[in-house]
């Protein structure tokens, strides 16, 4: 053990005895021997110094790594003054700090309290960018009379890169061809890894996204990618879009796509007014999660098709896959709360959905809060699960154009308030349409919807192996229903289902070839309990209860064959029909 050097001098025993020769010292002897003994007094105030030499010595030990840690971090830390950084708002500060970068890979580059007026920096390997914090540090991208404006921080394949504690500040400069972003990592000639960005604040920016992460790809080969991407504890504000027409330039506040995998979007605030998407995962990203972030106003100040809280969205030939998103918020969105084309293994769980799709008119895309849309390509499962949804204005959730092999599995969601009769659709609490198959609906809860808890729409292909259970609808205008001009729909099954609706029929399904429809309860104050046709349909245990509005329980209709009903509960039910109809 090192005991540093203390001086020693103020201390009482020494002042007070320094000059004192030994005899004065209080001594006894005793048996002939030169024994000294020191008076009690002084032997308390030795025993006083032993302690206080032992407990100095000690914390000497303790602090002794906290000093060493400390003195590690300042000799690996540059700050970017001693580059000739001004930080006043006036002086461009490009040059300094491009040069701070050059020369501090491998080590911290702290930028103190200031506002740093640049251009465009580009980022090396290794290279950490750390601010004062957001509220006192920012990055302001200089004015330019060039059209286009340049992206504030770039990097070209680059790796080990952290980015925190700055706001970035775009001053909504113009820009035509997707550039203009605060920060862009792109995976040009080789694999990058190990991309952090966090606690930052980025403000009036009009690129294609705000933060963009990208691979390479060409004809929908990955030819690079970027791995372990962690972009959390951010927040976006007032980023907007220049080119509403493209999709690929909508302004996104997170963008990743073409070739990223392992990544962490969390806890990030996004306030989207002028954006196109919150979030967007595009072609070609894998191994991911997107959690508690909070996303609001998407497109509200916009027009056109665009406005999603977060977007998953797969061309032909890519895919978007292995990807959670859970636990988030998204509230007052143009568009769909969120947008799911062509995915693979994806969980939609724990997120709470208000007032979103409030400018969809289900004519140019899908409406809805939550809305996944499927071609041939997508395969493996997507559940839906848990969320919360609120205020929509079509449809809660809908299941549209699901063609591949795809398993999906809408459980346990809540969806409150659908209010806003459309075409082709009405308002909805879930929709399958135009061809789903292999999808399972249980443990809904469904109220307030104005047309329908479940509506089954059709019009291109038939529909098979769908599950309806366990779900309960209240105060929907039609509990389960389709439309009246569809293909088939074959092995179908609505079980322990309980309806109370008040319209004009709890469960109305036709051109059922093969079903079965048990145990659910419907308590209905229209004229109809439940409507069938079609053929091979088993109707059995269910119970129904009318409102004394008059009208018929159960009613087969059309070419029925091998139809089956039995021990069936009709109470209440009175009016100009009989309780079951056999036409």
């Amino acid at each position: 053990m090192i005991i540093a050097n203390i001086d020693v001098s103020n201390f009482n025993i020494f002042a007070e005895h320094s000059s004192k020769p030994c005899a004065d010292h209080e001594v006894s002897s005793k048996t002939g021997k030169n024994n000294t003994i020191l008076s009690a007094e002084n032997s308390g105030k030795i025993h006083g110094l032993v302690f206080i030499l032992l407990g100095l010595a000690l914390l000497a030990f303790l602090f002794a790594p906290v000093r060493s840690f400390c003195d590690e971090i300042q000799s690996n830390s540059k700050n970017v003054k001693e580059w000739g950084a001004k930080g006043d708002g006036i002086t461009d500060d490009t040059s300094a700090i491009q040069k701070a970068i050059g020369a501090s890979a491998g080590r911290v580059l702290y930028l103190p309290p200031g506002k740093y007026l640049v251009e465009s920096l580009s980022l090396l390997s290794r290279s950490t960018l750390r601010g004062a914090g957001a509220e006192s540090c920012s990055l302001v991208l200089r004015q330019r009379s060039e059209k286009s404006a340049p992206n504030l921080l770039q990097g070209i394949d680059v790796s080990n890169l952290e980015i925190s504690g700055i706001h970035f500040y775009g001053s909504r400069q113009s820009d035509t061809d997707g550039d203009g972003q605060a920060v862009y990592v792109l995976a040009h000639a080789k694999n990058c890894e190990n991309i952090k960005i966090h606690d930052c604040t980025f403000e009036n920016f009009r690129g294609a996204g705000v933060v963009r992460v990208s691979g390479n790809t060409k004809a929908g080969k990955v030819l690079f990618q970027i791995k372990d991407v962690r972009i959390e504890k951010n927040r976006f504000l007032n980023n907007y879009d220049i080119n509403p027409a493209s999709l690929s330039h909508a302004a996104n506040s997170i963008y990743l796509h073409s070739g990223v995998s392992n990544f962490n979007i969390s806890d990030n605030n996004i306030d989207g007014t002028y954006n196109k998407m919150g979030i967007s995962i595009f072609s070609n990203a894998w191994d991911g999660h997107v959690t508690r972030n909070i996303i609001e106003n998407c497109g509200m100040h916009q027009s056109g098709v665009y406005g999603y809280g977060i977007l998953l969205y797969s061309l032909r030939d890519t895919t978007v896959e292995n990807i959670t998103v859970s636990n988030n918020q998204i509230r007052k969105t143009r568009r769909m709360g969120l947008y799911l084309q062509t995915v693979n293994n994806i969980v939609i769980s724990g997120n709470v959905i208000d007032s979103c799709d409030v400018n969809a008119d289900d004519t140019t895309l899908p409406a809805g809060s939550i809305v996944l849309n499927m071609d041939t390509a997508a395969k493996g499962e997507v559940l839906i699960s848990n969320n919360i949804i609120t205020h929509t204005k079509y449809a809660g959730i809908q299941i549209y154009n699901h063609k591949g092999s795809c398993r999906v599995v809408v459980d346990g969601n809540m969806i409150n308030g659908a209010d806003e009769n459309g075409k082709p659709i009405g308002a909805c609490g879930i929709v399958l349409r135009d061809g789903a198959k292999d999808v399972q609906i249980t443990n809904n809860n469904v109220t307030n919807c104005k047309f329908a808890g479940v509506f089954i729409y059709n019009i291109t292909s038939p529909m098979s192996n769908l599950l309806l259970s366990k779900n309960h609808l209240t105060n929907t205008g039609i509990g389960i229903t389709n439309n009246s001009n569809i293909k088939s729909i074959s092995n179908i099954r609505v079980t322990d289902n309980v309806v109370n609706c008040n319209g004009s029929v709890g469960i109305q399904l036709g051109y059922v070839n093969g079903g079965l429809v048990s145990n659910n309860a419907i308590n209905v104050t229209g004229l109809y309990g439940a409507i069938f046709t079609g053929s091979d349909i088993s109707v059995r245990d269910n119970v129904i209860i009318g409102s004394n509005r008059g009208g018929t329980g159960i009613i087969l209709r059309g070419e029925n064959k091998n139809k089956h009903v039995e021990n069936y509960k009709l109470n209440n039910i009175s009016g100009f029909s009989t309780k079951l109809v056999v036409e």
